[in-house]
């Protein structure tokens, strides 16, 4: 009996500390995102920041984006500070292994590129052709 009694104590605390870690980082996120997009020109904003209801937003797809067109900026349009903020928002949504694996990927996108499977000047894969797409108003 004092086991359920403990049990029932822990638990509306865990659910109370997680709804409070849920607000914290929902906040940071809302404002990383938001400065993210303050850095981006009105053309690259207009690019990368599109309604909520937009359609593309239950589009998903792997494939080459000659195969499969995206909406949105590619690391390719972004200056050095800009895709140091998506770094910085991939940190904050993704476990530190996560991140790592986003990082290797985009180092092996681009060493196959220039290695291996194609030109260096091939425009359907390198680690500059991937999106991000910010749906809705962030804050």
């Amino acid at each position: 009996m004092k086991i359920l009694r403990f049990c029932w104590i822990i638990v509306p605390l865990f659910v109370q500390c997680a709804t409070a870690q849920q607000q914290t980082l929902q906040a940071s996120l809302s404002q990383q995102v938001s400065h993210w997009l303050s850095q981006l020109s009105q053309d690259q904003r207009q690019k990368a920041q599109l309604a909520f209801t937009d359609p593309e937003r239950l589009r998903w797809g792997n494939e080459p984006y000659n195969m499969h067109p995206r909406k949105g900026l590619t690391l390719d349009e972004m200056t050095d500070d800009q895709k140091k903020e998506v770094h910085k928002i991939l940190q904050e949504v993704l476990s530190e292994q996560g991140y790592i694996k986003v990082v290797n990927v985009l180092r092996l996108v681009d060493w196959l590129k220039k290695n291996y499977y194609h030109a260096p000047d091939d425009q359907y894969y390198g680690d500059g052709l991937y999106w991000m797409t910010v749906f809705g108003d962030p804050a």
